[in-house]
């Protein structure tokens, strides 16, 4: 039996601006939610004659765990590491736009322990910014995990992500 388009199990390698980020631990969520509104005439009721999509929302979330200062900074908005210290230092980043700070996202799945190498097994989103969403929970039993949101945008073509090599 075949597998399907983004095989059946198994974790992926996040790649962003040509840069493996890091590990995760909880699992790459990839979401994909079609908006519509319905369309009614009086005639009908309340019972629906048609349906128009009216847009779509495409996210994923990574949950980072052991990233370097420079792969944290990398993924949290308005953030940067310093050269000369281990240091990350925020700003509030109110007004940024994420369009422009927008590259692609690859996510390669694992195989055999290593990431895939055939692009035609990579989910490729050709337009994502990342998003921080960080709890951190400092205690004895809990990893600390970066949650990481990207938002997808469409690219000039209107695409948001292809599961092929496509450019």
């Amino acid at each position: 039996m075949p597998m399907g388009p983004y095989r059946d199990l198994g974790p992926c390698v996040v790649e962003w601006k040509g840069s493996e980020i890091g590990r995760t631990r909880g699992g790459v969520i990839h979401r994909d939610t079609e908006s519509a509104e319905g369309i009614y005439t009086d005639q009908t009721g309340t019972t629906k004659i048609d349906t128009i999509t009216t847009g779509r929302v495409c996210e994923v979330e990574t949950p980072f765990t052991r990233l370097t200062v420079a792969q944290f900074a990398l993924v949290t908005g308005g953030a940067s590491a310093t050269s000369s210290h281990a240091v990350v230092v925020s700003n509030t980043n109110v007004g940024t736009s994420l369009y422009d700070n927008a590259d692609a996202l690859i996510l390669k799945p694992i195989k055999d322990g290593v990431a895939e190498t055939d692009e035609n097994k990579w989910l490729k989103y050709f337009k994502a910014a990342p998003r921080a969403d960080h709890e951190l929970t400092f205690d004895e039993s809990n990893q600390r995990v970066f949650r990481t949101f990207w938002e997808i945008f469409p690219d000039e073509n209107g695409r948001l992500y292809a599961k092929s090599n496509v450019t």
